[in-house]
C-alpha cells in the first residue's frame, strides 16, 4: 500500500486503538495492496467518548450493549434490576428483615458497586480492543482472499 494511504490509516486508527498496537497494524498495512485501502477506511469504529459516557450513567449495562457483549450487558441489568426490587420490598424495620437486608442485599449491593466501577475505569480500553478486532477481521479477510 502507499505510504500516504498508511499515515492516513494510522493516524485513523490511532485514535481507535491502543497505540501499542500502531507499529504492527503499520507493518501488515504495509503488506497490503491498494485496492484494499477502501475496506479499512470504511470501517465503522466504536467512540472511547460514548462507551464513557454509557458506562457512567451504565447501571442497565448500556455500555455492555453498546460494545456487543450482550451476555455481560443482560447480567448487568438483571442484577441492577434485582437488587432494586430488594431495596424496594425487603421490610427493614422488622427483625427478619434487617438481617436479610444486612446479609443479603448490602453485601450484594458491594459486589454491583465494584462492578459499576470496573466497567467505568476499562470501558476505553475494551472499545480499543473491540476495534483493533474489527481491523484484524479485515486483515484476516484480505490474508485469505489472497490464497
Amino acid at each position: 500500500m502507499e505510504r500516504e494511504k498508511i499515515n492516513y490509516l494510522t493516524k485513523e486508527f490511532s485514535k481507535n486503538v491502543e497505540s501499542v498496537n500502531i507499529r504492527s497494524l503499520e507493518k501488515r498495512l504495509q503488506e497490503t495492496n491498494d485496492e484494499y485501502f477502501s475496506e479499512f477506511s470504511t470501517l465503522n469504529f466504536k467512540s472511547v467518548k460514548k462507551a464513557k459516557l454509557l458506562s457512567f450513567f451504565g447501571f442497565f449495562g448500556l455500555d455492555r450493549f453498546y460494545l456487543n457483549d450482550v451476555k455481560t450487558g443482560i447480567f448487568k441489568l438483571a442484577y441492577f434490576l434485582i437488587l432494586i426490587l430488594c431495596y424496594l420490598f425487603i421490610p427493614i424495620d422488622l427483625n427478619d428483615g434487617i438481617i436479610l437486608f444486612m446479609v443479603i442485599v448490602i453485601p450484594f449491593s458491594v459486589v454491583y458497586f465494584f462492578f459499576y466501577l470496573h466497567d467505568i475505569v476499562t470501558v476505553s480500553s475494551k472499545v480499543k480492543f473491540y476495534n483493533l478486532s474489527k481491523i484484524q477481521a479485515v486483515l484476516y479477510n484480505i490474508k485469505y482472499k489472497k490464497s
